[in-house]
C-alpha cells in the first residue's frame, strides 16, 4: 500500500537507508543520529515530502521529494547545526568519517552546476534488501518514485533532478526507464555522481 511518509515511519525508513545504501555514502557514515534528523525534517518542513510503500504493516520502500531543495537545506542546517557539529566531531574521532568526506560534503553544491531544475528534486529513496529483485519490491520502488514525480508535476513545476552514484548501474538504468536523462557527471574525491533530469 502506498501512502505519504509520516513521522511514525522515520525509524523504519532509517533502517532501510542504513542497510541498503552503500557504506561509502556520507549519510550512512554519519550514522543513525544524522539520518533521524534528516528524515524528521523531510516529514516536517514545507519544502519536502515523501511516500512509503507498506506491506504487512512494515515500510519496505520509500522515496522523498523536494519542492525547493535550496530552502530545505537552508532550514535543515539551521534546525540541526549544533547537533550536526557534534555528530561530525564524534564520527571523526571514531574514524567513521574522514577528511575527504568532509571536503566532499562542503563541495556538495557543485552537483547542481548544470541543473535546469535545481529546486525540484527526486531525493533519497531505497528498497528493503529482502524485497530487491522481487515483484513486490519493484512495485514498491516504482510506486513511491512515481508518486514523488506526480506530486512535483501536480504543483506545476517544469521538471526535476535526481542523482545516482556512477557505479550504481541498475539504478541508472531504472532512472532512464522513468524518463530521466543523464545531463552531467560530477567528480568528487574518490567518487563521482551522475545528474539526471526529467522534464514534465
Amino acid at each position: 500500500m502506498l501512502r505519504e511518509m509520516r513521522w511514525v515511519d522515520v525509524s523504519q525508513v532509517i533502517d532501510i537507508h542504513e542497510s541498503s545504501w552503500s557504506e561509502d555514502e556520507i549519510s550512512v557514515k554519519l550514522g543513525q543520529d544524522y539520518l533521524k534528523l534528516f528524515y524528521q525534517n523531510v516529514v516536517q518542513l514545507r519544502y519536502s515530502f515523501g511516500y512509503v510503500y507498506v506491506k504487512s504493516g512494515r515500510v519496505i520502500g520509500y522515496a522523498t521529494g523536494f519542492y525547493d531543495y535550496h530552502n530545505f537545506n537552508r532550514s535543515f542546517r539551521r534546525n540541526i547545526l549544533s547537533r550536526l557539529l557534534l555528530i561530525v566531531i564524534r564520527r571523526l574521532l571514531t574514524r567513521k568519517i574522514e577528511l575527504t568526506d568532509l571536503i566532499n560534503l562542503l563541495k556538495d553544491e557543485k552537483k547542481l552546476r548544470n541543473a535546469k531544475y535545481p529546486k525540484h528534486h527526486l531525493g533519497a529513496l531505497a528498497l528493503a534488501n529482502e524485497h530487491k529483485k522481487t515483484d513486490t519490491g519493484k512495485t514498491a520502488i516504482t510506486e513511491t518514485m512515481v508518486a514523488v514525480l506526480n506530486e512535483l508535476k501536480s504543483k506545476g513545476y517544469p521538471g526535476c533532478w535526481g542523482l545516482c552514484d556512477a557505479r550504481n548501474m541498475p539504478m541508472r538504468k531504472y532512472l532512464l526507464g522513468l524518463g530521466f536523462e543523464e545531463t552531467d557527471e560530477i567528480e568528487f574525491i574518490e567518487r563521482s555522481v551522475v545528474l539526471y533530469e526529467k522534464t514534465f
